[in-house]
């Protein structure tokens, strides 16, 4: 049970009925072997019974003695029997006398006497084996008074073995891989509608829980696909339930935290409050402002987590998404004294996808560029066509990350003294890549900044890209 576990069903039931097929024709060559060999000794032992007829013809009775007159031609027509040694003899019984018998060396047995009627029966001398005939005159009598024996040697017999043999096994063969080949065929279309099925669960999404149809695939896997169904709905419950918590979680929040935000703010401007007051009122609106980050934060990774059941994509100009976010932190860049740039040849560069997250997933990127970049650096953002792919990258010249670090996952930040992050921004970058069907890839190195890039389009997996007016 375990070797067939990890085995190919398809291949698993191919072996075993070309197994099964094998056999089957080596019992059949067999069988064959056995009717043909004892079908093939009849054939020639009627011969060899012709051969003794025509001996008895030679033989007369006159006066009560025996009498054999073999004629030279007659003799080289019995002799004469393609190749084979053939040898005969004829025996006066009454009177232990031979009358005629073939040239060359005895092969006949010194001891049992004749039987009733005709017999066969085999004898080797030396390395050679006869098939020797033998037949008692006058038939009929109570004591038979003349013995006739022809036999030659099984040449012909075993030739003709081994030819039907050999045809036999050809037969066998040719029949054995048809059959195989037609179960591999059969096979193949019998497992089509399964392959169909993988086709369509491998391009899927990640966040695609629709329903398989069991009615493509055969009747023996329909109850497995009906319980992979119930399992896919019972996991898209649970992130439905799980992502509309974070909503409406998010949702309550942020009305108290803007409230107590506005309220340090007004407290701060009044100028009423004691100087050691004043900062603890400042930590107040730094940390409102912050959670109030969090939330927001909370809300995009909700969103972008719920796939594109919950936005349809659309033609989006990446060129005036980037220009757009670059303008909103330009002050932040220029607090910092940070070189904040815009480079790329291209005009415009349509993807498909959603706006208001592919400007997250930016702002995110240079959020975390400036904040963890270095003081007087550079963030470069840039938009190029490679290989009929769209590529948006951003680089800065900061001190990098340590080789092994992985900041794309949830609440894991960057070791910076004082930093306000919550460790989601990159993972909000990595959920709304994966919505966009996008490859997403980070270079970075100690001192050497950090090089995230984005691809969009045909090497992505899926067709993003939409193509641009010509002229354009």
């Amino acid at each position: 049970m375990k070797a067939l576990a990890g085995a190919s069903l398809k291949q698993t039931l191919a072996w075993q009925l070309a197994v099964a097929f094998s056999l089957l024709g080596l019992m059949g060559s067999c069988g064959v072997y056995v009717l043909g060999r004892h079908s093939i000794t009849q054939a020639y032992d009627r011969d060899l019974e012709n051969d003794l007829a025509n001996l008895a013809l030679h033989v007369s009775r006159d006066g009560g003695q025996w009498r054999a007159l073999l004629s030279p031609a007659a003799e080289r027509w019995l002799l004469i029997n393609e190749g084979e040694r053939v040898v005969y003899r004829i025996l006066d019984l009454e009177h232990h006398a031979v009358l005629v018998r073939s040239p060359g060396p005895s092969v006949w047995p010194e001891t049992g006497g004749p039987s009733a009627g005709t017999r066969f029966y085999t004898r080797k001398v030396g390395d050679t084996a006869f098939r020797i005939g033998q037949t008692t005159l006058p038939v009929g009598a109570a004591r038979p008074s003349l013995l006739i024996e022809v036999g030659e040697t099984l040449g012909r017999r075993e030739r003709l073995t081994r030819q039907l043999m050999g045809g036999m096994a050809l037969l066998f063969l040719g029949v054995t891989l048809v059959a195989t080949l037609l179960v591999r065929w059969g096979l193949g279309r019998a497992f089509r509608p399964l392959e169909t099925l993988k086709h369509q669960v491998s391009e899927r999404s990640v966040d695609d829980l629709t329903p398989l149809e069991p009615a493509l695939a055969p009747h023996e896997v329909r109850g497995l696909l009906h319980a992979i169904n119930d399992m896919m709905a019972r996991v898209s419950r649970s992130v439905d339930v799980r992502t509309r918590f974070i909503a409406n979680v998010a949702h309550q929040l942020r009305t108290p935290l803007a409230g107590l935000s506005l309220h340090a703010q007004l407290v701060a401007r009044d100028g009423a409050l004691p100087a050691s007051a004043q900062g603890q009122v400042d930590e107040i609106h730094r940390g409102a402002r912050r959670l109030s980050h969090v939330i927001d934060q909370l809300l995009v990774l909700a969103r972008a987590e719920s796939g594109r059941a919950d936005w349809a994509g659309e033609p989006v100009d990446l060129i005036d998404t980037v220009r757009t976010v670059v303008q909103r932190y330009l002050v932040d860049a220029d607090r910092k004294g940070v070189d904040l740039g815009f480079d790329g040849d291209l005009t415009q560069a349509t993807v498909l996808g959603n706006r208001v997250l592919l400007e997250e997933l930016l702002a995110n990127l240079i959020d975390n560029a400036i904040r963890y970049g270095r003081r007087d650096g550079a963030v470069t953002v840039s938009v190029v066509e490679d290989a009929g792919n769209v590529v948006l990258r951003v680089k800065d010249d900061g001190p990098g990350m340590v080789e092994g670090d992985d900041l794309f996952v949830r609440f894991r930040r960057a070791a910076e003294p004082g930093g306000e992050g919550a460790g989601l921004g990159l993972a909000i970058v990595r959920e709304i890549a994966q919505a966009h069907d996008a490859v997403l890839s980070c270079t970075t190195a100690p001192g050497q900044g950090v090089d995230v890039a984005i691809v969009f389009g045909l090497a992505a997996g899926g067709v993003r890209q939409i193509p641009m007016p010509s002229g354009v």
